[in-house]
């Protein structure tokens, strides 16, 4: 994680290389797409919500990573629906069946079974690395906020990178703005 200075005019002008694809590191046939980075603060019912957006260098191959936020609660919530769907089924086939106690035995091993095997289709296959990526998902994501106490005025943004290489080229061209004191987190 490397954070970034906001500037007092609330500018941020981070200076990402361009020069390699930020998921794979391949040099070949870059293009800048549009990348959108989102932070959500809440506190109870309410909240805010953060949005940066820089040009970021893909390869073909990684271009599609961009628009693939890491899944957060979202992702919970596709367990979860998963998890009531076959519960619903569960409960119609225990319903349906003369003797429920009987239908127990085969319908709660095959719902959990189901729900398992839905889970590691839609995160084992669909989201999956391929070739050399780093992660299936955006490679540079907007870390923690360093927020100015009482204000909330936002004073600093950390940038999380999957690729090694691209994360120490971003230092090398933000050296003299970074601060080196933000925690190292393992990519993710």
């Amino acid at each position: 994680m490397i954070r970034i200075p906001v500037e007092r005019n609330g500018s941020l002008q981070p200076n990402f290389p361009t020069d390699l694809c930020c998921n794979c590191g391949t040099t070949q046939d870059l293009s800048l797409v549009r990348t959108e980075m989102k932070q959500s603060l809440h506190l109870g019912v309410s909240g805010e919500e953060y949005i940066l957006r820089f040009e970021l260098p893909y390869c073909p191959q990684c271009a599609g990573t961009a628009k693939q936020p890491k899944p957060g609660a979202g992702g919970c919530g596709v367990a979860a629906l998963l998890a009531c769907f076959y519960g619903v089924a569960f409960i119609v086939v225990l319903a349906l069946t003369e003797d429920g106690y009987q239908a127990i035995n085969w319908v709660f091993p095959f719902t959990a079974v189901m729900t398992a095997a839905s889970l590691w289709l839609i995160f084992g296959v669909v989201y999956r690395k391929r070739g050399n990526q780093t992660t299936p998902w955006q490679p540079v994501r907007m870390g923690p906020l360093k927020q100015e106490f009482v204000s909330g005025r936002v004073e600093g943004v950390s940038f999380v990178f999957s690729n090694a290489e691209y994360r120490a080229r971003y230092e090398a061209n933000n050296q003299n703005r970074t601060s080196g004191n933000a925690p190292q987190t393992p990519p993710g």
